[in-house]
């Protein structure tokens, strides 16, 4: 829940930027695929529960000196994967879903932490 909420906020204020440029220099009916963004009454209550699951995962989390380094390390290491394609039968690509592996390995509050960070990441690069 986390997760999707924080991963369609940070990417509608990215769209809806660029959107917001491509207006100003256009008529609107040249831009018909503004029609699916996600309107502010949406996107804004789902931010404000994305920052208060944050707060809960900042507030429960319980790490020690030797797992701050390896949560460090392994939010690097699945940065990278997750941002690779892989192609798939039929012309498609995946991607690599870490949050389970990252979940499992450092528990739910520090994963939920590590994959906000990277999913912050992927959506502005």
């Amino acid at each position: 829940m986390i997760l999707f909420a924080i991963v369609c906020t940070a990417r509608l204020i990215k769209v809806t930027l660029s959107i917001k440029k491509v207006l100003l220099k256009g008529d609107k009916e040249k831009n018909a695929h503004t029609r699916w963004l996600l309107t502010p009454e949406v996107f804004i209550p789902a931010f404000v529960i994305t920052i208060i699951f944050w707060a809960i995962c900042l507030w429960k989390v319980k790490l020690t000196d030797k797992q701050v380094p390896i949560m460090g390390l392994l939010t690097a290491l699945f940065f990278a994967a997750m941002m690779m394609n892989y192609p798939v039968v039929g012309g498609t690509t995946a991607h690599l879903l870490g949050g389970a592996a990252i979940g499992l390995i450092l528990g739910p509050f520090a994963g939920g932490i590590s994959i906000t960070i990277i999913l912050v990441l992927q959506a502005f690069l």
